[in-house]
């Protein structure tokens, strides 16, 4: 659909007749789709069957009108026509809310949270309907006058090109005043406004929508200006209007909507939460009846085996005296002395591996190596920050002195954490990989640049600076929770990307090629 191109007077170029017959493939396999779903899952009478699930609704809806929308189908009816049925096309990717879990987690919040998101929006109107009547109790036909002049008639125009707006009620006793005509010109009507007469107070209609533009912050300081021009040209009492207006309206009614909906979010997750735990539970139940039949099972079979080694026991007493009268045993029991003895040494030596290991990861644990770390890497960060354009020499070989030795500092920080606390357990920290990932494109930066030029992965080192994350509590677990909201994040994202793909198709469908 993405590739279909429409063209004026319904003509069509190759890519649309190609996408008309790929339309007809893809079709049929979402037809074939629904069928084995009814085959499987049944229609509508019983639970869990076909249309008790809100998304199979919507494709067998998209499917039954796809099929309307087919040449021939309704007869009498002309290809225009028809057109409209196929604008529900649009609806197919919404397949993918149902495939992914997160997807339909975030949908599924949306869509629970339409009743406390109305009561919101009944709060927002009610505020945006008190600002409106106060704006059209005031500010009614204010905003249609300029400065004409006498000799000629012509409007005076602003610095700005516009016209210049003035204060039509200027002889009346206020306690402020906007623009003042010149003794050579009058205050009459000729201009519509601002956007050309929409934003205004004329009536209750147009200041609800004129109050709605400066909640959503488009165009509203204009807005405000306008108004101090024609009413207050001080600001002391319109300014105060505008200003609480948007710090009620779009910093504390329109944030309302985000709370709502990260509630609702924060109640699936819990329901998934509490669905999958509830299931790995049973999981582990039926793992442990298993496990323990096989525990009874084992331990018979060691009830045997010590029955059968009792049995076994008398046998060996028989042949011990022929097996020591062999020579060639007793061969193989020095041969058996001497790699007992070498296991010893072996022994020996892994002790000493292992008692290094441990006095090691003792060390990186205390404060002082915690702190000499945070140091190096204040001091890295200075050093970095000191970069600037047009620096001396001197400066710039003190920095690649610098960024030399802390990479060699970092990369024996990184081997002795390797060494003490085994690759596999340094690479259990996440923390430690980004590390280990940082040090790795260090190294690749140091060797791989040229003499006069300018690496492109120099500014990788500036990565070192979030090594402190890992020394800092509140830090990392910020940037933990951050991590761990990623997934949200992108589908949310993703499911933004969706709701703008499936209107663009519609635009497509509705106004192309006119």
């Amino acid at each position: 659909m993405a590739l279909d191109a429409p063209l004026p007077f319904h003509d069509k170029s190759q890519m649309n007749l190609f996408a008309d017959k790929t339309e007809l493939y893809f079709f049929a396999v979402f037809v074939l789709e629904a069928i084995l779903k009814i085959i499987g899952m049944g229609f509508i009478l019983h639970e869990n069957s076909y249309l008790r699930s809100v998304w199979n609704i919507i494709d067998f809806i998209v499917i039954i009108l796809s099929i309307l929308s087919l040449p021939g189908i309704l007869p009498g009816v002309s290809e225009v026509n028809v057109k409209g049925l196929r604008v529900i096309r649009v609806l197919h990717p919404l397949k993918f809310v149902s495939g992914f879990q997160s997807l339909h987690v975030v949908m599924t919040a949306i869509a629970r949270a339409i009743v406390p998101l109305l009561q919101v929006l009944f709060l927002i109107v009610f505020v945006i309907s008190i600002y409106a009547i106060i704006g059209l109790e005031f500010m009614a036909d204010r905003f249609h006058f300029s400065c004409k002049n006498k000799i000629n008639g012509s409007f005076s125009l602003s610095n700005d090109g516009t016209y210049r707006a003035c204060d039509s009620m200027i002889n009346e006793y206020f306690f402020v005043h906007g623009n003042e005509c010149s003794s050579n010109e009058t205050c009459s009507r000729f201009t519509p406004g601002v956007n050309q007469g929409i934003s205004s107070f004329d009536n209750i209609f147009y200041s609800m929508l004129t109050v709605f533009q400066c909640v959503t912050l488009e165009g509203w300081a204009d807005i405000m200006y306008y108004t101090q021009d024609v009413m207050d040209l001080v600001g002391i009492i319109w300014n105060t209007y505008y200003v609480t207006l948007i710090l009620i309206g779009s910093f504390f009614m329109l944030h309302l909507v985000l709370g709502v909906l990260s509630s609702e979010f924060a109640k699936e997750r819990e329901k998934v939460e509490n669905r999958q735990s509830f299931f790995k539970l049973r999981e582990d139940q039926q793992c442990q009846k298993i496990s323990d039949f096989y525990l009874e099972w084992i331990s018979r079979g060691e009830d045997l085996t010590i029955i059968s080694e009792n049995t076994k026991e008398s046998q060996k007493e028989t042949s011990l005296s022929s097996i020591i009268s062999n020579p060639a045993v007793v061969l193989s029991s020095l041969n058996l002395q001497l790699h007992i003895k070498s296991y010893h040494s072996k022994s020996v030596i892994s002790f000493h591996i292992k008692h290094l290991r441990l006095k090691l990861r003792n060390f990186i644990k205390r404060n002082i190596f915690f702190w000499f770390v945070v140091a190096m890497v204040s001091i890295n960060t200075f050093i970095l920050a000191t970069y600037h354009y047009k620096q001396p020499i001197w400066l710039t070989d003190i920095q690649k002195l610098a960024e030399k030795i802390f990479t060699v500092f970092f990369i024996l920080e990184m081997l002795l954490k390797v060494f003490a606390l085994s690759f596999h357990g340094y690479c259990k920290s996440r923390f430690n990989v980004f590390e280990l990932i940082v040090v790795i494109l260090s190294i690749f930066d140091i060797t791989t640049r040229l003499g006069a030029g300018v690496s492109v992965l120099q500014c990788l080192r500036l990565l070192r600076v979030f090594k402190v994350t890992k020394y800092w509590s509140r830090l990392r677990n910020l940037v933990a929770s951050f991590m761990n909201a990623v997934n949200s994040i992108l589908s949310l994202l993703f499911l933004l990307l969706l709701y703008i793909l499936i209107n663009a198709l519609l635009g497509m469908q509705l106004f192309g090629g006119k």
